[in-house]
């Protein structure tokens, strides 16, 4: 094994407590120790440029600051803005100074102090019939259709789910499809429950836009049943009129050996379904209990950082539905005043995740995330490949990687927590 270059431990850091868990370090490379690393990077014939070298010599500071830490940081360091500091003169020191966070020792309940409340549904024979019948009708012959859209009619649609209080765009799909439902159901549009909104547009046609407020799931990534109300915004596709096929076609369809055995399949898709729902609302509660009382403020610079994400992404979804530079600006002047809050709350249960990531030694890999996605593309009809494609074109991957923690991180509370159940469509009606 080839000796260590240098004795890391001759780098001097010198720590600045800040306020908000960040400080600021100064750390200085002696002169002698950058010629014992230029000497070996000679000796491998591996010479670089003074901006590699100054690159270099910024990562071995770095990378040994966080060493030194007492545990890795919450939200990582941040370097100088125009890059590595030049190299010194030849005998001189090398110095840099950057920022990076203490992971907070947040003071959060025990899971034995909270109570989770279980939603419970019992998939019955009903329901079983219902979905049969929505699939004789998926299953039948489709013509096109430009007149006012009624019960089963099918359509697709873009959809802009919009927070009211400051225009902020929470999700954007772009090619929806779904059918109107009985006048008393929920329309499901890709796997998304949409509660009120079929009503909304029912009687209308092709190219209307209808825009509303209603509630829509708070995670509508995740399937989570509570509620909060947002501004919708449909424009209607293609639609079309339907003749179902016959429930025997569809028994043909799926290759199953007979009705009662489709009937069997059907009950424990409706039942995975359901507890996907269950444990994303069970995680939901959790998390809200969590940060009841949560003391915890995010260092200002990643607050910053949050907020110009934010309104980049604001602007960035006006530009493309063709906005113009004034209707961007506007958007962003309506925004600023719940903004902070809203990013703070995004942050605060970052770090509750992470905190409690590392107190009980949770590890997610790429199974993990390969089974949410699955999970996620089932309820919307999806091939978990296509999904995926589309996690990462909307910048959503990421978000799959906490969610898969904050699953696991709810299995662990459950073991300990009370657990008090309740009928999941009083949930959705109190939502």
């Amino acid at each position: 094994m080839q000796t260590p270059a240098i004795n890391t431990e001759e780098i001097k850091i010198d720590v600045e407590p800040l306020d908000h868990f960040d400080q600021k370090l100064t750390v200085v490379l002696p002169a002698h120790c950058i010629k014992q690393i230029t000497d070996r990077l000679a000796e491998g014939n591996m010479e670089q440029n003074d901006k590699q070298l100054a690159q270099l010599l910024t990562n071995i500071c770095v990378e040994e600051s966080m060493g030194r830490q007492e545990s890795p940081p919450l939200w990582g360091p941040a370097l100088p803005i125009g890059g590595a500091p030049p190299l010194p003169a030849e005998g001189e020191d090398y110095s840099i100074e950057f920022l990076i966070d203490r992971m907070p020792d947040l003071s959060l309940p025990e899971f034995s102090e909270l109570t989770i409340r279980k939603p419970t549904r019992e998939i019955d024979s009903a329901m079983v019939e219902a979905e049969l019948a929505h699939q004789c009708i998926e299953s039948g012959t489709h013509t096109a259709y430009d007149g006012p859209l009624d019960t089963t009619d099918r359509f697709r649609c873009s959809l802009t789910i919009t927070n009211p209080k400051d225009g902020t765009v929470v999700a954007s799909y772009p090619n929806l499809t779904g059918r109107i439902p009985e006048p008393d159901g929920r329309l499901l549009l890709d796997g998304i429950f949409f509660p009120g909104l079929g009503e909304a547009i029912r009687g209308k046609s092709q190219g209307d836009t209808i825009s509303c407020q209603l509630p829509v799931p708070s995670q509508v990534m995740s399937g989570a049943l509570s509620t909060d109300i947002h501004q919708i915004d449909v424009v209607l596709g293609e639609t079309e009129r339907t003749v179902p096929a016959q429930l025997e076609d569809v028994v043909n369809l799926y290759g199953s050996p007979s009705a009662e055995v489709l009937r069997k399949q059907v009950r424990a898709s409706l039942e995975n379904r359901f507890s996907f729902e269950q444990a994303s609302f069970m995680t939901e509660d959790l998390f809200a209990q969590l940060m009841k009382d949560l003391d915890y403020t995010p260092p200002r610079r990643i607050v910053h950082k949050a907020l110009q994400d934010q309104a980049s992404s604001i602007a960035k979804s006006i530009q493309q539905d063709g906005g113009s530079a004034r209707e961007v600006e506007a958007a962003l002047e309506k925004a600023r005043p719940d903004a902070t809050k809203k990013v703070l709350a995004m942050l605060r249960r970052r770090a509750v995740n992470t905190v409690l990531r590392n107190r009980l030694k949770i590890g997610v890999n790429e199974q993990h995330i390969q089974a949410r996605i699955r999970q996620l593309a089932a309820l919307q009809n999806k091939r978990p490949e296509d999904f995926r494609k589309e996690l990462i074109d909307t910048d959503l991957i990421t978000s799959i990687s906490a969610q898969a923690v904050e699953a696991q991180i709810t299995e662990q509370a459950l073991a300990d927590c009370k657990v008090v159940e309740v009928d999941a469509d009083s949930l959705e009606q109190d939502g």
